[in-house]
């Protein structure tokens, strides 16, 4: 039976499949810019992030629920944090955070990458998280893909 009976007086609907609501925007790069010397890469992001942590799922709803400041990627071969695409052009290099919003790629000798090229985030490594007032950890999406 397809619907209610005539004699129903009313119902009410109940979503029962979980649902994630993420209040914060993923981040997204702002700008990527070369130092005068040519042997360093600024980037900066429209938002503070997590630094590469990823978010935690403490009690098994598939709901993240905390992250850890220890998993925060300060200094890391930027192949955590880069694709594959952009590490193509700058094998080899380091990239430090210098705040939430905030890090630079050192390049190497080897490093293609010139002026007008495209810098793009790993998928999934890049989140917003920030603690409400009331002390409930908020996440964004992840940083996408872009194949």
């Amino acid at each position: 039976q397809d619907s209610l009976p005539l004699e129903a007086g009313f119902t009410s609907l109940i979503q029962t499949a979980p649902r994630i609501i993420f209040v914060l925007y993923p981040p997204s790069l702002e700008y990527a810019m070369f130092n005068t010397a040519g042997t360093k890469i600024f980037l900066q992001f429209n938002t503070p992030t997590l630094q590469g942590a990823i978010p935690q799922d403490r009690d098994g709803d598939e709901i993240p629920d905390f992250w850890r400041e220890e998993d925060r990627l300060i200094r890391t071969p930027c192949e955590a944090i880069l694709d594959d695409f952009t590490m193509a052009m700058i094998p080899g290099a380091m990239c430090q955070w210098v705040s939430d919003s905030r890090l630079f790629i050192e390049i190497t000798r080897d490093a293609t990458i010139m002026p007008g090229d495209l810098v793009r985030v790993r998928a999934n490594r890049i989140y917003q998280g920030q603690l409400s007032p009331s002390g409930v950890a908020m996440f964004s999406q992840p940083s996408t893909d872009f194949k």
